[in-house]
């Protein structure tokens, strides 16, 4: 998460959608120390999270402009796979039950339904969009959701034209994913596992399942 009262904007960084790339171009202006010196802050904390805090504080959410980001959702399974080196019982490794001499014994399909299927839920570093932007009764707190494909082309000029970036702003590529191909990884029923599961990333950012086998 970033934010400055001065530039009126709230980043909120959905994790394993090129947050660590986005964050830093706002590192300079951002004032989220104020937040890290008391312990309301976390990188990763949700829409929801964040409004508490500003409430608590006195902070108007809403004169604010906030936006995130979202990914294809296959794509980002895999990275999130390849990040958390997942031990036997598909811990990631910031777990206290991680058990390091099993990082990997775990295929990718077979974590999958540890999480989606065994588990029922997303695994750890996975917050769907909804749950990520919205509040207790599913109204929205965020201006807007941006496609992590397409951000040079559509937050990227907005926050030019806001004037939170300089007009010759680079984005880095940090914090990379080093799997390959993601679309090698994934048998049918696993991707009609994800589309399943992942329904509201996939609504919001417009993916499709075509797109996996295209």
């Amino acid at each position: 998460m970033r934010f400055s009262s001065t530039k009126k904007f709230i980043y909120l960084a959905n994790p394993k959608t090129g947050s660590t790339s986005i964050r830093s171009l706002f590192d300079k202006c951002s004032e989220h120390h104020k937040l890290k010196s008391t312990g309301d802050f976390h990188e990763h904390w949700t829409a929801k999270q964040y409004f508490d805090v500003f409430c608590e504080r006195g902070w108007k959410w809403n004169d604010y402009f906030k936006f995130t980001t979202v990914r294809n959702p296959w794509a980002r399974y895999v990275s999130n796979y390849y990040y958390s080196k997942p031990d036997k019982n598909g811990n990631p490794f910031y777990v206290t039950e991680y058990e390091a001499d099993s990082a990997f014994k775990v295929s990718f399909s077979d974590w999958i339904q540890i999480w989606l299927v065994e588990k029922n839920r997303h695994p750890h570093g996975y917050v769907d969009i909804k749950t990520f932007t919205t509040d207790s009764a599913g109204n929205s707190l965020v201006d807007e959701v941006y496609r992590v494909e397409d951000f040079d082309k559509t937050g990227l000029p907005e926050l030019i034209a806001r004037k939170i970036v300089e007009d010759n702003v680079v984005i880095p590529k940090l914090n990379k994913s080093k799997a390959k191909n993601y679309r090698e990884h994934y048998k049918d029923a696993d991707a009609e596992l994800i589309a399943h599961k992942c329904k509201a990333d996939i609504d919001v950012g417009g993916y499709s399942i075509e797109e996996l086998f295209a």
